[in-house]
C-alpha cells in the first residue's frame, strides 16, 4: 500500500470517528443517561437525534466548501461552534440541576419540572417546606395536587432545556465532524503531487 493510500484511509478513519464522537451524546440522551423533563422525554431524543444526523450529513454535502476554506478558518468557525455548544451544554446543565427533581419511590424514579415562574398556589405549598420542592412533593397532603400544578406549568422550562440540548447537540457536532473533515482533506492534499492546499 503506497503513502498515499495510507494517508486516504487514515483520513476515512478520522472522518468516521469525528462521526461517532459527534453522536454520542444524543445516544447518551437516547439511553436516559441525561435527565430530561418526563412529558418532553421522547421528543427530546428523536429531535436531538435527528438534529445532530442532519448537522454531520450537512458537513458532508458541504465538504468540497470545506476543502477549499483556509485551515485557519476551518480552526476558527468550529472553536467557534465548539464555544457556542460548550456554553449550551453547560447551561443546560446548570438549568436542569435547577429545574429538574427526581424523587425515588422504591424501585421508580420519578421526574418532575419546576417551572420557571411557578404560580402562587405552587409557591404557597412549597413555602410550607422553606422551598424545598422534593420534600414537598414527597410530604405535602397535597402533594398530588402540587405534581398536577407543576405538570400544567412545566412547558416553559421544558423548551428552555429541549433549545438549550438542540444547541449544544448541533455546534458540538458540526464543530467535531467539519473540524476532522479538514484534517482529513489537509492530509491528502499534502500527499497528493504537486498540491498547494489552502492553510491560510
Amino acid at each position: 500500500m503506497s503513502v498515499e493510500d495510507d494517508i486516504g484511509a487514515t483520513g476515512r478513519v478520522i472522518q468516521a470517528a469525528a462521526a461517532v464522537i459527534a453522536l454520542m451524546p444524543s445516544l447518551a440522551l437516547l439511553s436516559g443517561a441525561v435527565p430530561m423533563p418526563p412529558s418532553f422525554s421522547d421528543l427530546i431524543k428523536v429531535v436531538t437525534f435527528f438534529l445532530t444526523l442532519g448537522t454531520i450529513l450537512l458537513v458532508f454535502m458541504v465538504r468540497n466548501q470545506i476543502r477549499t476554506m483556509s485551515t485557519r478558518l476551518v480552526a476558527i468557525l468550529s472553536v467557534g461552534s465548539m464555544l457556542i455548544g460548550c456554553v449550551a451544554a453547560i447551561s443546560f446543565y446548570f438549568f436542569s440541576s435547577q429545574h429538574l427533581i427526581r424523587i425515588t419511590r422504591g424501585s421508580k424514579i420519578e421526574t418532575y419540572v419546576v417551572p420557571l415562574s411557578p404560580s402562587r398556589r405552587i409557591s404557597e405549598q412549597v413555602d410550607s417546606y422553606f422551598g424545598n420542592y422534593p420534600e414537598a412533593l414527597v410530604g405535602s397532603p397535597q402533594r398530588e395536587l402540587l405534581q398536577q400544578w407543576m405538570a400544567e406549568e412545566s412547558t416553559s422550562a421544558s423548551v428552555t432545556m429541549i433549545v438549550l440540548l438542540a444547541i449544544a447537540n448541533t455546534f458540538l457536532a458540526g464543530a467535531i465532524v467539519a473540524g476532522a473533515w479538514k484534517i482529513a482533506s489537509a492530509e491528502r492534499q499534502k500527499a497528493a503531487p504537486g498540491a498547494n492546499p489552502a492553510s491560510g
